[in-house]
């Protein structure tokens, strides 16, 4: 082939590069919003099983929401919340807002302990705005934690209730900032009040003790406390 006809080619194949290019500029932004977003997950909304105050102290008060995720396929990657409190006459006093997470199917508790109070509290509720929930499959999100708390025993001295135990990892991954909740309750099975610690960190077949502590009060039941374990994958 020539030299001339070589550059011929050259030139060719360079020009129709660009008007390539050219064209895909312009047409890039067209071809990409012919491809609509795929719509977000929806699912049942957190129901909220039951909201209890448990007096702490003098002008401070504890509160204890339980919550359930109805979608076993679908995990709330987090979700806002705010327990509100009323007066006698139905007034709003104060809300606490908190924001956690749930996984496909869970039932959990929500503790907010030893809050200052600015008035007398007649009753409470928890409220999770739809809006706020953020779903995922549980399939990406994972599933509940495997753990498990053992040798739980309850006792009650002349100021402090304390239930202590173990908290095992039955799971395959390790886990950090494992809350654990004591609920304490009455021989009738009603929660009389309730607290938390904090477990930093648990591998695969690790064993932590872990121990709770609540003031005491005469009619906690030893043998009804319930206490459960959380954390995020």
């Amino acid at each position: 082939m020539s030299s001339r006809r070589t550059k011929q080619v050259a030139y060719g194949i360079f020009y129709l590069a660009v008007f390539g290019l050219v064209v895909w500029a312009v047409a890039a932004p067209f071809l990409r919003r012919a491809v609509p977003p795929a719509a977000p997950l929806v699912g049942q909304p957190v129901a909220v099983l039951g909201v209890n105050v448990f007096a702490a102290s003098a002008g401070y008060d504890t509160f204890l929401a339980k919550v359930a995720n109805p979608n076993p396929d679908l995990a709330a990657q987090y979700f806002d919340y705010s327990f509100n409190l009323y007066d006698a006459s139905g007034t709003l006093i104060t809300s606490f807002p908190g924001r956690s997470f749930l996984y496909g199917g869970e039932v959990k508790y929500l503790l907010l302990p030893n809050q200052a109070i600015p008035g007398a509290v007649a009753t409470a509720d928890l409220t999770v705005p739809t809006a706020t929930i953020a779903w995922v499959a549980t399939s990406t999100f994972g599933g509940v934690p495997a753990l498990a708390v053992e040798n739980v025993a309850t006792r009650v001295g002349s100021s402090t209730a304390v239930a202590a135990g173990n908290l095992v990892d039955n799971d395959i991954d390790s886990f950090s900032d494992i809350v654990i909740i004591a609920v304490f309750k009455d021989a009738a099975g009603d929660p009389v009040g309730a607290s938390q610690t904090e477990v930093d960190g648990i591998a695969p077949n690790q064993i932590e003790p872990f121990a709770v502590i609540y003031p005491a009060l005469a009619d906690i039941d030893p043998a009804a406390t319930e206490v459960e374990a959380y954390a995020a994958r």
